[in-house]
Formats: C-alpha cells, sequence, structure tokens
C-alpha cells in the first residue's frame, strides 16, 4: 500500500488578484454614531493612499468605537491584509461574517484572503456564500473564477469570469483572468483582447500589463526603470515560472524565479515561490533559507509557514516539522493543511489516534479536499478498519477528485487484492483504476508506475 506523504509545498501563485471589493462606508443606524462614520471615512481615506501604519491605526480605532459594527471588522481586515498581517486579518473578517452572517462583502473578503494564503476550499465556501447572498456580486464571481481556476475545473472558473463582467467588459480583474485562462487553451487573440480591454479600464493593473508584455515578447519594461517597472516584470516573471511548473519544469520555473528575487530581493512571496521550485529540485538547504528570509520579511504569511514544514520533512527533519506545523496552528487553528500535514508526520511515525485526530479535523475544515479523504482512510486502514470502509473512503476521495494518483493506485489494488473480500474484489474495476493511474501519475512517481504495472499484468495473467 502506498505510504502517507505530506502535501507537495503550496502551488506557486497564478497571476490573478482575488480583489477585496471596493469598500464602502455605510452610514451608521444612529446620528449618534457620527464619531464612528468619521473614523471609518480617515480610516478609508488613509487605506486609499496605500498600505501604512497610520491606516491600520485608523481601522483600529474604528473598531474601538464601535465593535459590535460589522463594518467596521471589515474595514480593519482590509487594513490588517494591506498591511500583511494574513492572520490578524483572518481575525477580523471572521468578526464581521459572526457579527452579521448576511453581510456577503465580509464573506467576499474573507474568501478572497484564504484564497490568497492557499486555503482554497475554505475560501471558495466563503466566495459562494457571498454569491448566495448578492448573486450580481461582480468582485465575489471573480473570486470564484480564480479559486477554480487553481483547482483545474476550468469551464467553470470561465463561466465564473463572465458572471464577473468579461462579456460586459465591465471588469478588470475578470477581463485580466478570462485573458490567462484563455492563453492557457492557446486563444491568443483572445487572450490579448481581454488583456486590453482590461488595460482600458483600469491602466494600473499590473496582472494584465504583465501578462500583455509577455505575450509580445520583449515588452517587459526593463531593470532599470524604476521600482514600479520592477513590480510589473516580477510580476510576469512570476507568471512565466507558473506556466513552466505547469509543463513540470521546475529547472526552467527556478531560473526565472531567481531573475525575479533580484529585482525585488524583498519580496516575501517570491522567495517563497522561490523556495517550491527549489525544494522541487531536490535543494533543500536553498528552500529552507528562502522560506526563513520571506518569514522573516513577512511572519503572517502562513503559506511559507505551511512550506517550511513540507521542507522539513523532505530535508529529514520530521521533529522539526512537527513543531512548524504546530507553531502555524496556534497562530491559525483553521489552517486545514497544517492539521493534514501534522497528520501524514503522527502516521509516519506511528501515532495513529493523534494522526487520525489531525486528518479528521483537516476533513472538517476542508470537507472537498480529497487527498485529506485519501490519508483518512489510509490511517483507518493501518488502525484495523474494514476494507469495505477502506474502499469507502478511497471513493469519496475519488468523488472529489476523480485525478487523484493515490487513491486511483490505492482503490485499484484493493480490488485487485486476492485476500480482498469477495464482496469488495472487481477485476474490472482494479484494471480500470490502474490503468487511470498510469495516465495521471508523474513520470517521476517509478514507485507507483512499478506497483500498478505489476498488479495489471498479474490480473491480465490470472485471466
Amino acid at each position: 500500500m502506498r505510504r502517507l506523504r505530506p502535501a507537495t509545498a503550496a502551488a506557486l501563485a497564478l497571476v490573478m488578484a482575488c480583489s477585496a471589493r471596493a469598500l464602502r462606508a455605510d452610514g451608521p443606524a444612529a446620528a449618534a454614531a457620527s464619531e464612528v462614520l468619521e473614523a471609518e471615512q480617515q480610516a478609508l481615506q488613509a487605506l486609499a493612499s496605500g498600505p501604512g501604519e497610520a491606516a491600520l491605526r485608523l481601522a483600529e480605532r474604528l473598531v474601538t468605537l464601535d465593535p459590535s459594527r460589522p463594518g467596521s471588522w471589515v474595514v480593519l481586515g482590509y487594513a490588517r491584509s494591506r498591511a500583511g498581517e494574513s492572520a490578524a486579518a483572518l481575525v477580523a473578517y471572521r468578526e464581521a461574517v459572526r457579527l452579521d452572517p448576511g453581510d456577503a462583502q465580509a464573506h467576499n473578503n474573507l474568501g478572497a484572503l484564504l484564497i490568497a494564503r492557499g486555503e482554497l476550499d475554505e475560501g471558495q465556501h466563503e466566495v459562494e456564500a457571498a454569491l448566495a447572498l448578492d448573486p450580481s456580486y461582480g468582485d465575489a464571481h471573480n473570486n470564484l473564477g480564480a479559486v477554480l481556476e487553481r483547482k483545474g475545473l476550468i469551464p467553470r472558473a470561465r463561466a465564473a469570469y463572465d458572471r464577473a463582467g468579461g462579456r460586459a467588459r465591465s471588469h478588470a480583474t475578470a477581463l485580466a483572468n478570462l485573458g490567462t485562462l484563455r492563453w492557457s487553451e492557446g486563444d491568443r487573440a483572445g487572450a490579448l483582447g481581454a488583456w486590453q480591454a482590461a488595460r482600458r479600464l483600469q491602466p494600473s493593473l499590473a496582472e494584465a500589463a504583465a501578462n500583455l508584455a509577455l505575450a509580445q515578447g520583449d515588452s517587459l519594461p526593463p531593470a532599470g526603470e524604476g521600482r514600479e517597472a520592477h513590480a510589473v516584470r516580477v510580476l510576469g516573471l512570476r507568471a512565466e515560472a507558473a506556466a513552466r511548473v505547469a509543463q513540470q519544469d521546475w529547472a526552467a520555473a527556478l531560473v526565472l524565479l531567481e531573475q525575479a528575487q533580484r529585482l525585488q530581493p524583498f519580496d516575501a512571496r517570491v522567495l517563497n515561490d522561490l523556495a517550491v521550485a527549489a525544494d522541487q529540485l531536490g535543494r533543500d538547504r536553498e528552500a529552507l533559507s528562502h522560506l526563513r528570509r520571506a518569514l522573516a520579511l513577512e511572519p503572517g504569511l502562513l503559506v511559507a509557514r505551511n512550506n517550511l514544514g513540507i521542507v522539513q520533512v523532505h530535508a529529514g527533519a520530521s521533529e522539526a516539522a512537527e513543531e512548524t506545523f504546530e507553531g502555524l496552528l496556534a497562530l491559525d487553528p483553521r489552517f486545514h493543511r497544517a492539521h493534514y500535514n501534522l497528520g501524514v508526520l503522527q502516521a509516519a511515525a506511528g501515532r495513529l489516534d493523534d494522526a487520525l485526530r489531525s486528518l479528521a479535523q483537516a476533513a472538517l475544515l476542508a470537507p472537498q479536499d480529497a487527498a485529506v479523504r485519501y490519508n483518512l482512510a489510509l490511517v483507518q486502514r493501518q488502525r484495523g478498519g474494514s476494507p469495505a470502509d477502506e474502499a469507502r473512503g478511497y471513493e469519496q476521495a475519488l468523488a472529489l477528485d476523480p485525478a487523484l494518483p493515490e487513491a486511483l493506485l490505492a482503490l485499484g489494488m484493493l480490488r485487485a487484492d486476492p485476500a480482498t473480500p469477495a464482496g469488495l474484489r472487481d477485476e474490472t474495476a482494479a484494471s480500470q483504476h490502474l490503468q487511470r493511474f498510469l495516465e495521471v501519475a508523474l513520470p517521476s512517481d517509478a514507485e507507483g508506475r512499478l506497483q500498478a504495472r505489476a498488479w495489471l499484468q498479474w490480473l491480465a495473467e490470472s485471466r
């Protein structure tokens, strides 16, 4: 049976913005609350000038004046997010949702932040909650498109971008994302048209500028044209690196990200991406160095903290990795991938009860995560569960992700094994699962491919 393993380090960020909806200044219900309204206007004006300590302090004062007002917590969440305080921003947005579950903006901004942090399932849930409350909410449709595209659900992502206003040429970020999607599908003319329309609507949208420059070949701003030009070029380099990652060309991605890092040496997210690529190439020490620098620059970048634990596992430092995941969960108990990775480590150490609790918590927080369901089924089997429960767990994982290699191989072997009870053994289904595994497994998964071929040969000879 396949061994448990941690999640791959978080994928490189796509050039698609999960933008927060423009903050609205709804007047307080009573005239006596004019001080709250004035404080909100001051905070919004400060935020319009850019992230900074002054904007954050004004937003904190707004919440102090009226902690029962959901809108105040939305402003604080936005200020904290702009300041790079991701975990603290989550606290603020969740408080806004708790105070008013009917606030679509609070759900959307919470979802956008979760998606940016790599918590895709919970982020999608929040964005969908926003759309259930306000089906015309353009930013929420755009954010839904972003998370669906990152999950590989391309037709649904395209439809979400269209609903965001892509067809009406009225939502710049949705148009930029639609362009990226069309480019990935080989529709270059459609992509250029979408990016150009996005720039006409919002000339300052860096994602559209960077992608247009990449598509046109040689018009990326040169390195010596100032900070703004550097930022656009870095976005382009990250987008190109993401395309290389999709092709499993980690060496090329690493070269591009090293260029980006030279342009912006203090960008924590570039350092995180660089660490992912280095880790995939077996350069653990470099990956650890990049991640530690990223966290020194942005302690609230929890996706980097999660990646630190993963790289520590790959480097053989399991105890340090466990401490990293536990520390992350102390900062944010709802970061489901940390529960997942902690459960994998506990199972590998033979602490099956602890592993079961960690994986069950991950499943509770992210019920749509197929990898969690797969590992949960495997741990339950190791604890003496029945083959029927094991098969059910793998089937649940495949219902969520029909191309999950581990679940395809595990279910195929279970259904092929002569020791499997007669009611579960199915040679035809086993062959189908094993053949599908060989279609979707990475070329580097030599061990899994060897197992699948051996079982298929045995099935063929036994007939």
